[in-house]
């Protein structure tokens, strides 16, 4: 999911300027920016953008991505837990987009609000692009279909999500993508993600909370992250909604 596509570059856009209206210029670094999609729409809006995240595979796209759009920017190979180790000046906004803070516990995550905490102006902002674990825990799910990638007369692709719960309440995602082409079945194959640790929005917001920061709003992304969904941005139930934003203010 790089999110370059235009019409998803443009809504990422018209979401990053509404939730960023109240910081609408200054330094910006997405910790976890992986191959960049969901990032660009900031360097569009003006911000001055860097980036970092452990995969080099995914920083050599996003050096790709914010290139052929115009943009060239500081990019580095890093751990969101000790990013304070690698930022030496004040960021207006710290991001962390793609789900991606899941992938450490809760001391990890921890460890990260505390790193972030440095690394922010008095005043500044942490912004979180997260699935909405809350509802995943409660309904447990085990297989989801997806928007099919292609569905022509041609070739069917279709993608089906599978979850694998692991004995310590962690979770593996594994992504089987099924093709079928001219009514004849041509495979499947299969990708297997890293290990998740559901975070909660209790234990979000007390963490942040104890670490200095008080929470600005929660934004629903799920007509951002699925073309399927049809929910307003503002609408942000947490017994429904898929994947949402947060914005924390350091106090």
């Amino acid at each position: 999911m790089q999110n370059m596509a235009p019409q998803s570059q443009e809504a990422f856009r018209k979401y990053y300027a509404e939730i960023f209206s109240c910081c609408t210029s200054g330094k910006v670094h997405d910790c976890s920016i992986g191959a960049g999609g969901t990032t660009l729409p900031m360097a569009k809006l003006g911000y001055e953008v860097s980036g970092s995240d452990l995969s080099q595979n995914l920083l050599a796209k996003a050096k790709e991505n914010f290139n052929s759009a115009g943009f060239s920017i500081h990019l580095f190979q890093a751990d969101f837990t000790k990013l304070d180790e690698h930022l030496s000046t004040e960021y207006d906004i710290i991001m962390s987009t793609g789900n991606s803070l899941p992938h450490v516990d809760a001391a990890g995550f921890t460890s990260f609000v505390q790193a972030a905490h440095k690394c922010i102006r008095p005043n500044g902002y942490l912004y979180i692009d997260i699935r909405n674990w809350d509802k995943i825990l409660r309904e447990r799910p085990i297989f989801i279909a997806r928007d099919p990638f292609v569905m022509t007369a041609e070739k069917h692709e279709s993608l089906y999500h599978i979850f694998q719960w692991n004995a310590d309440n962690s979770v593996t995602f594994v992504f089987v993508t099924s093709v079928d082409e001219n009514g004849v079945h041509v495979g499947e194959y299969a990708l297997v993600g890293p290990k998740y640790y559901p975070l909660l929005k209790k234990d979000l917001e007390s963490i942040l909370h104890d670490n200095g920061f008080e929470l600005t709003s929660y934004y629903n992304m799920d007509t951002l992250w699925y073309r399927d969904k049809n929910s307003a941005s503002g609408d942000t139930d947490f017994e429904t909604m898929d994947w949402y934003g947060a914005l924390f203010k350091k106090l």
